[in-house]
């Protein structure tokens, strides 16, 4: 949600960090469930983030595709290799009696 919020109203960016939003995401990174989205919204309040890798005996590696201990699962990265996104639309499109076996 706080990523959503400062991506499209940039101007409350401040005000969000204003009001403790760096250490909540941070520590909402910590858990699994919540790394990718606070990566993303640390990011989009262009705060430093580290990128970390940790192994099953606690050694930690930096600079890897990794926040915390699990991939990332989303691009970190705009890919601007199409912009026809009708095209991308039909490519990619099947009708719902091809997506599920009844």
């Amino acid at each position: 949600m706080v990523r959503n919020i400062v991506a499209r109203t940039p101007e409350l960016k401040e005000e969000v960090l204003n009001l403790g939003g760096e250490s909540v995401l941070r520590h909402a990174g910590l858990f699994n469930g919540s790394m990718d989205e606070a990566y993303g919204a640390l990011r989009d309040l262009e705060l430093e983030v580290e990128l970390i890798t940790m192994d099953e005996n606690g050694n930690i590696s930096k600079g890897t595709t990794e926040f915390g201990s699990q991939p990332l699962k989303f691009n970190p990265t705009f890919d601007s290799s199409s912009n026809d996104m009708n095209n991308d639309i039909q490519e990619h499109s099947q009708p719902p009696s091809e997506s599920f076996n009844f």
